[in-house]
This record gives structure tokens, sequence and C-alpha cells, in this order.
């Protein structure tokens, strides 16, 4: 047998077993519903399986606290909460409540009341920005604003030199 159908035979044997594993790992991927296209190696892939698992568990412990002080705010308010309502309907109801309650406030000319609702409402705050991913800060929107602000001036040959 010569050199070269010795290699061939060994190239055959290779590309069969890594077939054979790139099959298994596809399944594998399959199953867990990761894009095959998106993982090159399979040590990549275990990776990106089990940080997948790590964010949807801490993505639903975020949840199940965000609905949990919706719920005690929602009580606050005296709004009756299901254990099937959604979050974005919970702070619907929330915001709804406090409008009536900063109404109520108003036309009484009650300050203490609309003190209670403002911190009812900054609560709120809170939880819509928490559930929207986080907020920015206004310090950090006027700044970049202030800086396409300064572009625009030199872009237009009006910048004060």
């Amino acid at each position: 047998m010569s050199i070269s159908a010795i290699s061939a035979a060994l190239s055959a044997s290779y590309m069969y077993g890594s077939s054979s594993q790139l099959n298994k790992l596809i399944d594998k991927l399959t199953e867990d519903e990761t894009s095959a296209s998106s993982v090159s190696s399979a040590s990549e892939s275990d990776i990106s399986v089990e940080t997948e698992e790590t964010e949807e568990t801490e993505a639903n412990q975020g949840n199940s606290d965000l609905m949990e002080r919706a719920k005690t705010l929602a009580q606050k308010l005296g709004i009756d909460v299901n254990d099937n309502d959604d979050l974005d309907e919970i702070l619907d109801e929330i915001q709804i409540a406090i409008d009536e309650l900063m109404d109520k406030a108003v036309e009484n000319n009650d300050e203490s009341l609309f003190n209670v609702a403002k911190g009812y409402k900054s609560e709120l705050n809170m939880l819509i920005e928490e559930n929207n991913g986080g907020s920015v800060s206004p310090t950090i929107v006027y700044s970049f604003m202030d800086m396409i602000a300064e572009q625009n001036k030199y872009a237009l040959g009006i910048a004060q030199k």
C-alpha cells in the first residue's frame, strides 16, 4: 500500500468520525434550540447552552422579583391582582390608579395625598425602567444632545470661535 493510499484512508476515517461528531453536535444544539450556525466548536456549543440556561434562569428570577414588587405596589393602591395577570397589565392598572389619586389630590388641594401619589409614581417609574431593561440618566441624555448640537453647529459652520 502506498503512502498516499494510507493518507487517503486516514483522511476518510477522520472525516467519517468528524461528521458523526458534527451530526451529534447539531442534534444537541437543535434540542437546546440553539442555532447551529452560531457556534463553531463543541466546547463553544457547551458554553452557549450553559449561558442560555443561566440567562433564562436569571431572567425568570428577575421577572418574579419585579412581579412581586408590582403586586405589592398594586395592593398598596387597592388593586386586585390575579395570578394570571401580565406584568404590563398590572403596571397599566397601577398607572391608572396613581393618576386618579393625583387628580383627587389636586381637586381637594391635599398636599400630603399628592406627595404620597408622587412616591407611588416614582416607585412605578422604577418598576417600568426595570421592566424595560434599565434606564439612562437625564444627565447622559442632555450631554449627548449637547454633543449633537455642537456637531451640528460645526457642520453648519456656525460654531463660535
